[in-house]
């Protein structure tokens, strides 16, 4: 994936405005705070720097998360969005990823209670390309305490990198489900934990009626157990500043997410879903595929019609089953 030129000389140029030096360790302090589960008190910052640190340094990561499960979602549910309602917006990744995948018209409601965030999205806004055909309302919102009562329907509600940093998940869950007209997108980090957090509300929301669109190739109990966990992988580039504030070399990083998108009319869904990089070997292509049967591993020899689709096929894809 790549993120807008534009996006990132935008982020580069808050970065600027700090020394590598203090970006560097401000984002330690981020990443000691979020592996402690004390992602709030860092959230809840005054201070510039940190806020600085974090569009640096996590930005690129949330969005390429939000526009990797953009890409699986289908085209004729993304077509109808006209309205999205972004609960916890911070920084903006997901409203950015949004304005670049989709080419209709599209108002963003924006909720966030952090003064920061709303003063770093203006400040990508004026700088991005979409001022004509995007639109987006700021709204001041403890999200902790559910959603302002006063909020319409939308087409499409994201919930990005955001239940896990708070206390009221049912809650919020809730509600988002209640405001959503067409779909409700989850992300969140692809770790054990974040995983979790996706199928309890998988579990809920399918118990209140939705479907899902993505990734699940069914809306049966999902078969994720003994220590695994469902995730997938956004590869993001890293920005001459990014590596500097992370202490890394490499051109590119990773970023791990778990996500689930639920929509309120059942839809054609493909047949399995590839859970792992596939493994390609001298005369097979090795995957393993959730299914509506359950975890399998299946192997796609060369005399397969599917072979060469498996060799290009990635971590992530839709797959036909026979």
């Amino acid at each position: 994936m790549s993120i807008p030129l534009w996006l990132m000389d935008a982020v580069e140029e808050r970065s600027s405005l700090h020394s590598p030096k203090k970006l560097a360790l401000a984002y330690s302090v981020l990443n000691k705070t979020y592996k402690d589960n004390r992602a709030t008190s860092v959230a809840s910052s005054e201070n510039d720097l940190f806020w600085d640190a974090y569009l640096a340094a996590r930005f690129p990561a949330t969005y390429g998360a939000v526009e990797k499960a953009l890409d699986e979602i289908p085209q004729s549910i993304l077509a109808k969005i006209q309205t999205v309602l972004d609960i916890g917006t911070g920084t903006g990744a997901a409203v950015f990823a949004m304005a670049q995948a989709l080419s209709q018209k599209i108002t963003f409601t924006c909720l966030d209670q952090e003064a920061q965030s709303q003063e770093i999205m203006d400040f990508l806004w004026q700088k991005s390309p979409y001022e004509d055909n995007f639109a987006f309302h700021w709204m001041n919102c403890d999200i902790q305490k559910g959603l302002p009562q006063s909020l319409e329907t939308y087409d499409a509600v994201v919930c990005s990198y955001t239940l896990g940093e708070t206390n009221s998940i049912q809650k919020i869950l809730e509600d988002a489900w209640n405001k959503t007209r067409h779909i409700f997108i989850l992300i969140e980090p692809g770790t054990m934990p974040g995983f979790s957090i996706i199928k309890k509300a998988r579990e809920f929301l399918c118990s209140q009626g939705a479907f899902i669109a993505a990734p699940c190739p069914h809306n049966d109990p999902c078969p994720m157990e003994h220590g695994n966990w469902c995730h997938f992988s956004a590869r993001i580039p890293r920005s001459s500043c990014m590596r500097k504030i992370k202490g890394g070399e490499l051109g590119y990083e990773d970023e791990k997410f778990s996500y689930c998108a639920f929509v309120r009319e059942s839809i054609d869904c493909p047949s399995a879903r590839i859970l792992r990089h596939p493994q390609i070997h001298g005369g097979h292509v090795s995957l393993q595929l959730c299914t509506k049967q359950g975890i399998q591993d299946c192997l796609v020899s060369k005399k397969n019609s599917q072979y060469k689709k498996a060799r290009k096929s990635s971590w992530g894809d839709s797959w036909d089953m026979p």
